[in-house]
């Protein structure tokens, strides 16, 4: 990421996926369905997801600025962002007639909220 500070960074990433799951959703849809039938495809789509998990495990830590997060706080922290950010959650947010950048907000808010209280639990807060 390009910011120093990985909470924008996190607002960044979910900007970029929010962006990515609009570009043709129907395309993406049939891509991740077709890939419950096809095990070598849902190798490859679920590879390319955990880069995601990945993503999130480095600014989750990069946020734990005074110490690690308890590991089991850190693994639920970024399951969460992971699942925030799935293609399914924004599709499911966007089938009623939502916009995209109304999924979008709804998807940095809760991710915002999630990480705030993970954090505000580390510190006693």
């Amino acid at each position: 990421m390009a910011t120093s500070d990985p909470h924008a960074a996190l607002l960044q990433v979910i900007a970029i996926f929010c962006e990515f799951w609009t570009f043709d959703p129907g395309a993406l849809g049939l891509l991740h369905a077709a890939g419950a039938s096809d095990p070598e495809l849902a190798l490859s789509v679920g590879e390319r997801s955990e880069r995601r998990r990945r993503l999130f495990t480095v600014l989750v830590r990069r946020m734990a600025d005074n110490g690690p997060l308890r590991p089991k706080a850190e693994r639920d922290l970024v399951d969460t962002l992971f699942a925030l950010t799935s293609f399914w959650f924004f599709s499911q947010l966007t089938t009623a007639g939502r916009t995209a950048t109304a999924a979008c907000r709804i998807i940095e808010d809760l991710a915002t909220d999630a990480v705030g209280r993970v954090l505000a639990a580390k510190s006693g807060g």
